[in-house]
């Protein structure tokens, strides 16, 4: 058992995920984590190594960091019925640092992180 987690209520991997972000994480996201971290969907945060907690943590930061930067409202009505979602923007700050953050805890762990991929334009 993880001895940092033993005083807290315990909660699945999906809740401790969701809760790392402001960001709402979709549901294929959490799998696509879990699977690569081979961490069983439903498992409880008790039952994990600091080391699974941090990487899959710091997966979904990078998720984060490679969602779109804004999202419009969207509104839906029905004769007296009426629903509207609000929209959101983030910056570029923001996801700088999300990535910071994903990369100070694959450091910790020595796992390699990823480098984005630089594009050169040569005008002849």
């Amino acid at each position: 058992m993880n001895e940092e987690l033993s005083h807290t209520e315990d909660m699945t991997i999906e809740d401790f995920l969701s809760g790392a972000t402001a960001y709402e994480i979709a549901d294929n996201a959490l799998k696509r984590v879990l699977v690569k971290r081979k961490i069983a969907f439903g498992t409880m945060v008790s039952e994990l190594t600091e080391r699974q907690l941090d990487l899959a943590t710091a997966d979904i930061y990078m998720w984060c960091a490679s969602t779109p930067s804004s999202k419009n409202d969207t509104e839906d009505s029905d004769g007296g019925w009426k629903h509207k979602e609000g929209g959101w923007q983030t910056s570029a700050y923001d996801k700088r640092q999300l990535r910071e953050m994903a990369k100070e805890l694959y450091e910790k762990w020595d796992e390699e992180v990823v480098k984005g991929t630089k594009i050169r334009i040569v005008n002849f």
